[in-house]
C-alpha cells in the first residue's frame, strides 16, 4: 500500500513525468527515479514484475547504477526478457555489475539472433574482469554486424589490455594469440569506426606481436586507426623502424595523429632521432606545438626551443624549461610572469631551494606544481617543506602536498610527524570546497603513519576519523572508513550520523520532465562550442547542468586540464579542479549510460568513489572507450568540435546561453 501511495504522489506532482509525445508517463518511473538517487535497490526491485516494458527497461538501468551485487539475478532475468530495450538495459547492467555467476547469461546471449542483444552480452563478458573470456569474446570479432564487432573488440581490450584490473593476469603467448586475431580482423575490417576499436584494442595489449600489426596501420586511410597505431608503437620496443614510423606520423595532416606521434616519441625518448619534430613547430594548433617541444631533446633542438620559448601559447613556452631541464632554465623560467610557465617549471624542478622559492609564489597552481615536486626530492627537507605546504589556504596545495608526501613516506620510511601533519592540516580543512583535500589528507594517514602507533597519536587519528566518518561528502567517509580499517584494526568502528544526500532537482520527480534534447551554448576565450544533453539518460546531470548554467556558475571559470589527445576539463569555481559543487549543493549520483565515449561527448569529472560529480565538465578530443560504463556521459558537442581542440590550460568559459531548456 505504501508503494501505491507514493506512486500516486507523484503521479499527482506539478513535477510528474511525461512522456515526450505529452501522454502521461507510467507512475513507477518516478518513484524508481526516487528510489534510484537514494541508491535503494530494494525499492527499485519492487517495479521489476512490472507489466510496463518501460518500467522494466528503468528497473534495470536504475540497478546497474545502484552497483548493489544482491540484485544480480533479478538483473540477469532482465537481460532475458522479451521486450529488446529491457534486456539491453539488462545486459548493460549486468556488465556493470560485473556478470559473475550469471556469465552463463551473457554467454547464451551473445549467440543470440538479435546483434544488440550478442553486442551488449559480448560487453557483459568483456566487464567481467575475467581473462579466461577473452578468446570467446574475441570470436565476435568475426560476427557479420559491425555493432557485434566493435563490441568484441572492446571486450578483449578489457580482457586483456593494459588498462585491465590489476587482479588478472594475462599469459604472454595468449596475448600473442590475442593480437594475431586483432590484427587480421583490422586487415578484413571495412568499417573505419569499427576498425578504430579494433585497433584501438591492439594497441593496448602489450606484446612484441602487435608490432608489425601497429606499423602497417599506421598509415592506414582512417586518421583514428593511424593514431591509435601509433600509440601502440609508443608502447613497444624501441627500434629503427619503430622511430622512423613515429617520425613520419610527426608530419601527418592529421593534428591529432601528429601530436600522439609526439607523446609516443617522448615516450620511448627517441626525440633526438626525429627531426620532423621541428617541422610540428609550424603547426598552427598550439598543442600540436606544445607536444612537439615536450619531445625535444635540448642538444638536438637548442635552436627550436629558442623558438618556441617566443610562441605566442604559453602552453607551448610552459614547456622549454621543463624539456631543457638545467636548474638556469627552470630558475629563469620560475620568474616569467605567466603561471603556467612558472606552474610547469615547478613541476620539472628537483633543487630545493628552487622549489622553497615555487612554495612562496603568489600564484596557487605554482605551489601546488612545487609540492607535487617535493616528492620526488628524496631528503628530510621536503617534508619539511610539505608540512608547511599542508597548511596552505589552496585545497590542491594540500591535495598534492599529501600525496607527495605518501611518496616520501615510502622512500624515506614513515614517521609519526608525517601523520601529525596531515591531522593538523586536516583540523583546518573545513567545508564543502576542501571536501576533496579532505580526502587525500585521509587517505595519505595510513601511508605515512608508523606502525605500531603509540598510545598518543592513536586517540588523535581516532578522534579525527570519527569526524571524517560523519563527512557529507561521500568520498571523504569512503576513504575515512578505509583509513580506520588500516590504522585501527583492533577498534570497532563506530556508528554515527551520516549526513543524507542533498536531494538534486529530478526532472519528473520534483522539477518539470523533459520533453525534448536541452540545449546550450558555451562561449569561450577561444571561440563558441554547443550541446545537445542526454535528457532521457542523464536527467539530473541535465538538469544540474542548465540550472548552474543559468545561475551564472560557470562565467569565468577556467579549464583547469587540457590533456594531449585526451579531454579539455573545466567548469571549477574554485580553478584548479577540486570544487565540485552541484547546484543544489552536495554530490551528484552517477548516471552511467550505454552512450560511448566518442569525439566530443561531454561527461561528469568524480572522484575514485561512485556518486561524486558536481558541477565540472570534461569534453573528449578523441574516442576513450576505458571511460565507458564509469563517467557519466551527459551531452555531446554538436558544432564547435575545433574550439575544443584549440582550447587551452588557462582558457575560459565566458558564459553559458541556455538556448532550450527541453520543455
Amino acid at each position: 500500500m505504501r508503494r501505491f501511495l507514493l506512486a500516486a504522489a507523484l503521479a499527482a506532482a506539478p513535477g510528474a513525468c511525461r512522456a515526450p509525445d505529452g501522454a502521461a508517463a507510467p507512475p513507477e518511473l518516478a518513484a524508481i527515479s526516487l528510489a534510484e538517487d537514494a541508491r535503494r535497490p530494494d525499492q527499485v526491485v519492487a517495479y521489476a514484475a512490472s507489466r510496463d516494458p518501460a518500467v522494466r527497461a528503468r528497473v534495470a538501468r536504475a540497478l546497474g547504477r545502484c552497483g548493489d551485487r544482491a540484485t544480480i539475478g533479478v538483473v540477469a532475468t532482465l537481460a532475458q526478457d522479451v521486450d529488446r530495450d529491457v534486456a539491453l538495459e539488462g545486459l548493460f547492467a549486468l556488465g556493470l555489475l560485473g556478470v559473475g555467476d550469471q556469465v552463463r547469461v551473457a554467454s547464451d546471449l551473445a549467440r543470440h539472433p538479435d546483434p544488440e542483444r550478442r553486442a551488449y552480452a559480448i560487453e557483459a563478458l568483456g566487464r567481467s574482469g575475467d581473462a579466461t573470456y577473452a578468446f570467446a569474446v574475441a570470436v565476435g570479432l568475426q560476427d557479420p554486424d559491425p555493432l557485434v564487432r566493435s563490441a568484441a573488440a572492446l571486450a578483449v581490450f578489457r580482457l586483456a589490455g593494459d588498462r585491465r584490473s590489476p587482479a588478472s593476469t594475462f599469459d604472454p603467448k595468449a596475448a600473442a594469440g590475442l593480437a594475431d586475431l586483432l590484427a587480421r580482423a583490422a586487415v578484413a575490417e571495412r568499417a573505419d569506426d569499427v576498425r578504430v576499436d579494433i585497433v584501438y584494442a591492439l594497441a593496448s595489449i602489450r606484446t612484441p606481436a602487435s608490432r608489425d600489426p601497429l606499423l602497417a596501420l599506421a598509415h592506414d586511410p582512417a586518421s583514428l586507426v593511424r593514431l591509435f597505431a601509433i600509440r601502440g608503437l609508443g608502447k613497444q620496443a624501441i627500434d629503427d623502424e619503430v622511430v622512423s614510423a613515429l617520425d613520419d606520423a610527426a608530419r601527418d595532416p592529421d593534428e591529432r595523429v601528429a601530436i600522439e606521434a609526439a607523446v609516443s616519441i617522448r615516450r620511448l625518448e627517441c626525440g633526438a632521432r626525429c627531426p620532423s619534430l621541428a617541422s610540428m613547430l609550424e603547426r598552427n594548433l598550439a598543442a600540436t606545438r606544445r607536444a612537439a617541444v615536450r619531445a625535444m631533446t635540448p642538444d638536438r633542438f637548442a635552436a627550436e626551443l629558442d623558438r618556441a620559448e617566443k610562441d605566442v601559447s604559453p602552453s607551448v613556452r610552459a614547456e622549454v624549461a621543463p624539456a631543457r631541464g638545467t636548474e638556469a632554465a627552470l630558475e629563469a623560467a620560475l620568474r616569467d610572469p605567466h603561471p603556467l610557465v612558472r606552474a610547469k617549471a615547478a613541476e620539472a624542478c628537483r633543487s630545493l631551494p628552487l622549489l622553497e622559492r615555487a612554495l612562496a609564489d603568489p600564484g596557487g597552481m605554482v605551489v601546488a606544481s612545487a609540492a607535487t615536486a617535493l616528492g620526488s626530492v628524496k631528503d628530510a627537507r621536503s617534508k619539511e617543506l610539505l608540512a608547511r605546504a599542508l597548511q596552505h589556504p589552496r585545497g590542491l596545495v594540500r591535495e598534492n602536498a599529501a600525496e607527495a608526501l605518501e611518496k616520501l613516506a615510502a622512500d624515506l620510511g614513515p614517521s609519526a610527524g608525517d601523520a601529525e601533519a596531515l591531522l593538523a592540516s586536516l583540523a583546518t580543512c573545513r567545508g564543502e570546497d576542501l571536501a576533496e583535500s579532505r580526502s587525500s589528507l585521509v587517505a595519505a594517514i595510513p601511508k605515512v603513519a608508523p606502525s605500531p602507533l603509540d598510545r598518543t597519536l592513536q586517540d588523535r587519528l581516532k578522534v579525527a576519523l570519527v569526524d571524517q566518518l560523519s563527512d557529507p561528502d561521500p568520498t571523504v567517509r569512503a576513504k575515512a572508513v578505509a583509513a580506520w580499517r588500516a590504522c585501527l584494526p583492533s577498534e570497532a568502528m563506530p556508528d554515527v550520523l551520516v549526513p543524507p544526500p542533498v536531494a538534486p532537482a529530478i526532472p519528473g520527480v520534483n522539477a518539470p520532465a523533459f520533453t525534448r534534447p536541452a540545449r546550450a551554448s558555451i562561449r569561450t576565450t577561444r571561440g563558441t562550442f554547443t550541446i545537445v544533453l542526454f535528457v532521457d539518460e542523464a536527467p539530473v546531470h541535465a538538469e544540474n547542468f542548465l540550472r548552474l548554467a543559468e545561475m551564472g556558475r560557470y562565467e569565468g571559470t577556467p579549464f583547469h586540464r587540457v590533456e594531449l589527445n585526451f579531454v579539455v576539463q573545466g567548469g571549477d569555481h574554485l580553478g584548479d579542479g577540486t570544487g565540485a559543487r552541484s547546484a543544489s549543493g552536495g554530490n551528484l549520483r552517477d548516471e552511467i549510460d550505454r552512450r560511448r565515449y566518442l569525439r566530443g561527448t561531454v561527461g561528469m569529472p568524480k572522484s575514485d568513489v561512485p556518486d561524486s560529480g558536481g558541477s565540472q565538465l570534461f569534453v573528449m578530443q578523441i574516442p576513450a572507450p576505458h571511460l565507458d560504463g564509469r563517467y557519466t556521459a551527459f551531452a555531446s558537442v554538436t558544432s564547435g568540435l575545433d574550439v575544443i581542440d584549440a582550447l587551452e590550460p588557462g582558457d575560459r568559459i565566458d558564459r553559458v546561453d541556455v538556448t532550450d531548456r527541453g520543455r
